[in-house]
């Protein structure tokens, strides 16, 4: 009777282990790649940013009617 319960626990342990050493490897990783997503879309904002003003100002006047 005691057998399954035993086994119940031990994986219960396990997998608790396995869910802490998942976290403690996969978290960081993760919060990494957000990290650089983010840096990459910052700067291409910027620089679509640069290129709209460059092309806004360098554009030929409008003749007056």
């Amino acid at each position: 009777m005691l057998r399954p319960i035993l086994k119940l626990a031990a994986l219960g342990v396990a997998g608790i282990l396995a869910w802490n050493l998942l976290a403690a490897f996969v978290l960081p990783l993760f919060f990494g790649l957000v990290g650089l997503i983010l840096k990459v879309a910052f700067w291409a904002v910027i620089i679509a940013l640069v290129i709209w003003v460059f092309k806004r100002n360098s554009a030929e006047p409008k003749p007056a009617a």
